[in-house]
């Protein structure tokens, strides 16, 4: 079945009946050759079976993109984790940084091309840093180790480095 087949079927006008039945007839025994029992070959629970069947694709569609964009959020937040940044935070540093990739490249890089998507993370990192923005569950800086902190000398066998 073609994407404009359903499509041609909406459009059919219901007024003009000089044409030949058959056709219109044939055309819902079509779409309806998979369903199971009587509803593929007798016309008229094929012709409900098919309506009620473009009425849920209708329906399902948008849930679809919906199902899809979370599925799509959830990998990039699971793949933001173990880099140490939200995947919001990553969405909107890449989009203020004027880096155009949507949220299917961006899984896809998470999945298949785990470096590269390490780099984009770095780079936000980079971006939110120089903004002045922590990100939440960002790791503690590495604390800077003085002389006076020291228990013991840098060298070992050197005290004068110690003191």
């Amino acid at each position: 079945m073609h994407l404009t087949c359903p499509l041609w079927v909406r459009r059919i006008p219901k007024i003009y009946r000089n044409n030949d039945p058959f056709y219109l007839r044939n055309l819902y025994l079509q779409f309806s050759f998979l369903f199971r029992g009587r509803s593929s070959r007798c016309f008229r629970l094929a012709e409900q079976r098919v309506i009620k069947a473009f009425q849920h694709m209708n329906a399902m569609r948008a849930v679809r993109k919906d199902r899809f964009k979370q599925l799509c959020d959830e990998r990039i937040d699971a793949a933001c984790a173990q880099h140490g940044i939200p995947g919001k935070m990553l969405v909107d540093g890449l989009g203020r940084m004027n880096i155009q990739l949507n949220r299917k490249m961006l899984q896809q890089l998470a999945i298949y091309e785990p470096y590269s998507f390490k780099s984009l993370t770095d780079l936000v990192k980079q971006y939110h840093s120089e903004l002045g923005i922590v990100p939440p569950n960002a790791e503690p800086p590495a604390p800077v180790v003085t002389r006076g902190l020291l228990q013991s000398p840098i060298v070992p066998g050197n005290r004068k480095y110690y003191e």
